[in-house]
């Protein structure tokens, strides 16, 4: 008798990363568990089929007992994971992903939200088209923006992404290059690869909603969004500005190396080639 082994251990995983983040986290975990169950109400999916997962990056708030308390009651199981040490929202989103083999993974910072219909609608537009390796639904910015810089924003930002778990680990996840977290623009690689290798579905229906917080990167760049792209204002400190031209190199030297993954990989399953 043969054993069938599932491929995955859970439907979908929602990981996210926080550090001191007392004043948001319960908004953004409640507004996860939200947008699971107006998709579940539907009878496609058990509440029990996801898994979400909060990155503590060593908060020295009360940001872990607020997850623990809201864990004690949440109907869809969370999973706490815990870092001593300040490592980033990359490694945080790479740790959490690396739980379990959920089919699909989404991302969420601790100071956004999910809109109650973002899971269902990307779990179905990529059930429908098993092609395609990612979806990207529209965001709702909390203040406004030149309308020039709407698109880009939403290109780049990870919160209104949903990635298949193959297609995140074919591009190694999140760089852990600190200099790219030195200039926050890790989530622009990524979204960089994954629209290098995969074919992706885009709709402008606001799903998620991403908030301008004092410190963050919304709040960091918000005089550059409110002009339009040409304006050229400069948002990076000195020593940000002296990091720039490594960076690129990088994030380039990245960008031909998943081009040549990409080549290779079709190459194998090219119809023409000898049996």
């Amino acid at each position: 008798m043969n054993t069938v082994i599932h491929p995955y251990t859970h439907r979908a995983s929602i990981v996210i990363t926080c550090r001191n983040s007392a004043l948001y986290i319960e908004r953004a975990l409640k507004s996860a568990v939200d947008s699971i169950l107006a998709h579940t109400g539907n009878g496609k999916d058990a509440p029990e089929a996801f898994r979400i997962i909060t990155v503590d990056d060593a908060s020295t708030d009360d940001t872990p007992d607020r997850i623990a308390a809201f864990a004690a009651t949440s109907p869809v199981e969370v999973v706490s994971i815990r870092h001593t040490d300040n490592l980033g929202a990359s490694a945080g989103r790479n740790d959490g992903a690396g739980h379990g083999r959920p089919q699909y993974l989404f991302f969420l910072d601790h100071d956004d939200e999910f809109l109650p219909d973002h899971v269902g609608l990307c779990l179905n537009a990529l059930d429908r088209a098993p092609q395609v390796g990612f979806v990207r639904t529209g965001v709702e910015l909390t203040d406004p923006v030149h309308p020039d810089w709407h698109a880009a924003i939403g290109n780049t930002v990870v919160i209104n992404l949903c990635v298949r778990i193959e297609c995140h680990r074919f591009i190694g996840g999140f760089s852990r290059d600190p200099n790219l977290l030195t200039l926050r623009i890790e989530d622009v690689l990524y979204s960089s690869l994954l629209s290098e290798a995969f074919q992706h579905l885009r709709t402008d229906q606001p799903t998620v909603r991403h908030y301008r917080i004092p410190g963050n990167m919304f709040d960091r760049q918000y005089e550059r969004f409110t002009q339009p792209p040409e304006a050229c204002i400069d948002a990076l400190t000195e020593a940000e500005e002296a990091l720039s031209p490594l960076v690129f190199s990088r994030h380039e030297w990245a960008l031909a190396l998943t081009r040549h993954r990409v080549r290779l990989l079709s190459r194998c399953f090219r119809s023409d080639q000898p049996a």
